[in-house]
């Protein structure tokens, strides 16, 4: 149904990371999905669940061609959809514009892909080398942005009402000695240290997930690494304030696991969650917070109302199979327009038709 870049490498090395913040801080919401995901999810139809939605099937040609999906931006009008090292840009019917940027080693191309983060109208793209090649949404090249030296800085948050970024430093050694860095450009403001090591089963293993920490999409401002219960939001004093914790119990896939992984298990494609689940954030629409299996083959939505102080766990089914989905395909809000308006998914048709981006109003 939908595909997730997991990158594979073969090293003297394997990945750690796994911490918790401590804090006095006790104004958070907790979402306890424990008594829900031991039973049968909540079935309902896309069309009770929503007020409004809409597929926009997108429109390819020979020089661009949607497979693998990384992110989806939508911003007013514009569509942009982050796919096999390229960012193309659609208008909000899916009709292609124009790519922005282009793979390479010339000036005004990046050296590859970890992720884009939007900063007011311009696109910060994640280099391969770790900094920023910078593009407006015209697809004019603005030069790039280094970050400060501290490897592998991936994942970031935009920290509210300044300049700057807060980046998480994925730790593919064990021994990274920085979890999280406060910066702008190339000086480092402030760091949080990795408090916890885990040591690996096997030498020879790194095995990487890009989208470590991710932030919210939408208006809410915060954060959530995929294997910490708490999502977190940054105070004036760049402290990390919990904002909302997750109890998922024995249900919970922690990082530990990425420390049993061997070459063995690798070959023989072990599944890294072990039937556990770790859930990574989405963002917040209209009080409702929203988050998703990392693995994206989960079916299921997991949900919050901060109003009722309840917590959801639901299958959300198509009405109707009019662009040949996939059998079994739900919706899963993986993604949320840059004003709050839509929860956005996409699905890839089985008769090879091009992806339909799903943009729901509820």
């Amino acid at each position: 149904m939908k595909t997730w870049i997991l990158f594979f490498c073969l090293l003297f090395t394997s990945c750690s990371n796994r911490q918790m913040q401590s804090s006095d801080h006790e104004d958070f919401y907790r979402i306890d999905f424990r008594p829900l995901v031991k039973n049968k999810a909540q079935e309902i139809d896309l069309n009770e669940w929503a007020t409004n939605l809409r597929y926009v099937q997108l429109e390819t040609n020979d020089s661009v061609q949607v497979k693998s999906i990384q992110k989806i931006i939508l911003d007013d009008e514009k569509l942009l959809v982050i796919h096999s090292d390229r960012l193309s840009l659609f208008d909000k019917d899916g009709k292609y514009q124009y790519n922005i940027g282009e793979k390479g080693n010339k000036e005004g191309e990046y050296k590859g892909m970890f992720g884009v983060v939007l900063r007011n109208d311009t696109l910060f793209v994640v280099d391969g080398n770790y900094d920023f090649t910078l593009y407006n949404w015209q697809g004019e090249y603005l030069g790039k942005k280094f970050q400060p030296k501290i490897r592998h800085t991936m994942n970031f948050f935009i920290v509210p009402n300044t300049d700057l970024f807060l980046g998480h430093v994925d730790n593919f050694t064990g021994q990274k000695k920085v979890r999280f860095v406060f910066f702008r450009d190339t000086t480092a403001i402030k760091t949080i240290p990795v408090t916890e090591k885990l040591e690996p089963a096997s030498p020879m293993v790194v095995y990487s997930i890009p989208s470590e920490m991710k932030a919210f999409d939408g208006l809410v401002p915060a954060f959530k690494e995929v294997f910490n219960d708490t999502i977190y939001q940054v105070d004036e004093n760049l402290n990390l304030i919990p904002y909302a914790v997750v109890e998922l119990g024995k249900f919970k896939a922690t990082k530990k696991a990425m420390f049993a992984y061997t070459a063995e298990q690798l070959m023989k494609k072990w599944d890294f969650f072990n039937g556990k689940i770790a859930l990574t954030a989405t963002g917040e629409k209209d009080g409702i917070i929203y988050l998703a299996h990392h693995d994206v083959t989960d079916p299921y939505t997991y949900s919050y109302d901060k109003n009722a102080r309840q917590a959801f766990y639901q299958k959300v089914i198509y009405p109707d199979n009019s662009y040949e989905f996939k059998e079994g395909s739900t919706f899963v809000p993986h993604f949320i327009s840059t004003d709050g308006k839509y929860l956005i998914d996409y699905e890839i048709p089985e008769n090879g038709n091009n992806p339909v981006v799903v943009l729901v109003e509820r």
